[in-house]
């Protein structure tokens, strides 16, 4: 929000992800407890040694206190095939940016990208702010950005996520989209089916998850019909005058 707006309440959140070196995260653990903060009941056990992390199929450690929660993060994806972005690369890429007069360190643009990318990707893109978040990062991002984006995208596994991610945004904006295969353009096309749905829960259904999975056909027309498109119009608007 902070990066394409300006304003932190622009985009609402759930959480607070904290991202670490996984060196890091036995070290992190007791000073979060010492501000109240306590593991989320259920979890595997917070590490004592950082090699455990890397042998986990999952990439974070929530805790719990004041009201939310904080995500500790050793990467941005459960597994290295989806998103194989080095702790160390994205830090030397990161940006402070202010926020009642504190400075924060945040993912750089292009990173932030494509960790919104991904992680839309695995969500099956059934949050709104996601695509939201994608099309204001690319209405934003100069040219130059981009083509890095989409270089290192294709070298960490993101390199279909991006393209979904760019072909929402571009439905969003009212844009050309890029040139999809006929499996990414299946799941652009059940992206826009599931949010035009209004009995929709707050997470995809076993329907949509399997039309994922099976390649689903093209059901554009069930979305022009709903309240959806006039929704898209006034946030494109809004995107593009901010």
């Amino acid at each position: 929000a902070l990066q394409t707006t300006g304003n932190l309440a622009a985009r609402y959140t759930s959480d607070i992800d904290l991202l670490v070196p996984p060196g890091s995260v036995p070290d992190i653990d007791p000073i979060l407890r010492s501000l109240s903060w306590a593991p989320k009941p259920g979890q595997l056990p917070v590490p004592t040694r950082a090699r455990t992390l890397t042998h986990r199929l999952t990439c974070e450690i929530t805790y719990l206190g004041h009201g939310t929660s904080v995500d500790l993060h050793w990467r941005t994806e459960p597994t290295r095939r989806t998103l194989a972005l080095p702790f160390e690369h994205m830090l030397a890429r990161s940006q402070q940016l202010l926020s009642s007069n504190a400075a924060v360190t945040t993912l750089g643009p292009v990173d932030a990208l494509l960790v919104g990318a991904a992680h839309g990707t695995r969500s099956f893109w059934s949050g709104w702010k996601w695509i939201v978040d994608a099309a204001r990062q690319l209405h934003h991002m100069p040219a130059t950005d981009l083509d890095e984006a989409r270089a290192l995208a294709r070298a960490s596994g993101a390199g279909n996520a991006l393209l979904l991610a760019e072909a929402l945004a571009a439905d969003l904006l009212g844009q050309p989209r890029p040139g999809l295969t006929r499996h990414l353009e299946s799941l652009r096309a059940s992206v826009w089916q599931q949010l035009a749905d209004p009995d929709r829960g707050s997470s995809p259904s076993l329907p949509v998850r399997q039309r994922w999975r099976r390649h689903a056909p093209d059901s554009r027309t069930a979305a022009a019909q709903s309240w959806l498109y006039p929704l898209l119009r006034q946030t494109a608007a809004h995107i593009r005058h901010t």
